[in-house]
Order: structure tokens, then C-alpha cells, then sequence
């Protein structure tokens, strides 16, 4: 989200959604940018499925759909993170949903659990005026 600090308003710029047991992700599919991955290829197949582990932290290379912002001085970038996008996200999760109930979900924070967002950013002087 753009997130404007005078106003303590956020607006939606995209999002994206996984389901823990459909993390697996396919480099070969994925995009990267000199070395870094910027768009995670996820397969959504039942072999592809991995086990969820309670209390067990693992890796989540959430794919957010491609957008275009400009970003005004003074405004930030926010990531807020859910456990649920029931509506957008039914289709790949609902298999996994009627074996039983939704759980908890934890999201670890701090130097020991570091995490990184991509933003590839276009120069002002590359855009159309």
C-alpha cells in the first residue's frame, strides 16, 4: 500500500497470496534479475504440495502481482501480511480447507527472522510524462 503519514491514510497498490502447504517454487519458471528472483513461479499441483510443520518457521516467497505506482515524497511503502484471502484465494486452498480447521498462523519478526521485500524501481526520467 501507499501509505501518505499526513493523513495516516494507506492505498492498495497490489497484493498476492500462498498457502503454506503450496509454497514449493519452480526457479526454472520464476523471473530473476541479476541473480535476485522478483516473481516466485508457484506450481498449485497436488505433487507440488509440502508439508506445514507446526512451529516450524520455513520460507514464504510470496509472489505480489505486478503493478505500476509512483510514490509521492514523504510516503512510504506498507506491507500488511493476513492469514486469510478466502474469496481471492479459495480455489487453491479448498482442498486443504475441508480436511480440517484453518489453524493458526505465526509470523516471525526480528534480526533472527529476517525478511526482504523486491521492488524493482523505475527512474522517473524512464517514464512517460
Amino acid at each position: 500500500s501507499d501509505f501518505d503519514p499526513a493523513t495516516g491514510k494507506s492505498r492498495p497498490l497490489s497484493n498476492g497470496l500462498l498457502s503454506a502447504s503450496f509454497r514449493a517454487v519452480d526457479e526454472s519458471r520464476s523471473r530473476i534479475i541479476d541473480g535476485v528472483m522478483i516473481q516466485p513461479w508457484h506450481p498449485f499441483t497436488t505433487e507440488s504440495v509440502l508439508p506445514v510443520k507446526p512451529n516450524e518457521p520455513m520460507l514464504m516467497q510470496v509472489e505480489i502481482f505486478p503493478t505500476s505506482a509512483k510514490i509521492a515524497k514523504g510516503h512510504s511503502l506498507k506491507v500488511s501480511l493476513s492469514t486469510s484471502n478466502l474469496a481471492q484465494g479459495l480455489q487453491p486452498v479448498l482442498s486443504s480447507l475441508i480436511k480440517g480447521p484453518l489453524g493458526l498462523a505465526t509470523f516471525l519478526v526480528g534480526p533472527e527472522h529476517p525478511s526482504s521485500v523486491v521492488l524493482p524501481v523505475v527512474p522517473n526520467s524512464a517514464l512517460a510524462q
